[in-house]
């Protein structure tokens, strides 16, 4: 058994400035949405599963020759964001960014937050080695 180790994640996304910049840090969040169908006579909770969701975000160093706000998404449909633990072990699906962050600290970087949103018909690719 070979314990995965944060240095080695990856994250991807198709535009300048989430890519471009220093990301060490993100999370995701899979969910799928349940319906209780519990019906007269059943004597526990039944439910059943609906549609995946996949919510998150991303963080890293600024550069001050990159403009965090170019992968908002407005009325666009976003790109593939790749979620890593280490090579082989990736999570792939279509994304919007819907929300930035932006932190300044006298005692340390300026750094951003992207926080992503699940867009995909199909939903997410996982490969796991």
């Amino acid at each position: 058994m070979a314990i995965l180790m944060g240095h080695e994640g990856l994250c991807t996304f198709p535009t300048t400035a989430i890519s471009a910049i220093g990301i060490n840090t993100w999370s995701a969040t899979y969910s799928v949405q349940t319906t209780d169908i519990t019906a007269f006579g059943d004597t526990s909770r039944v439910r059943r599963t609906g549609i995946a969701d996949i919510q998150g975000s991303a963080g890293g160093f600024l550069d001050s020759g990159q403009t965090p706000f170019t992968d908002i998404a407005v009325g666009g449909t976003g790109g593939t964001l790749i979620l890593g633990m280490q090579a082989g072990n990736t999570i792939t699906f279509n994304a919007i960014i819907d929300s930035i962050a932006l932190t300044s600290n006298i005692e340390g970087e300026a750094s951003a937050t992207w926080n992503f949103v699940m867009s995909d018909t199909d939903g997410p690719d996982i490969a796991w080695t």
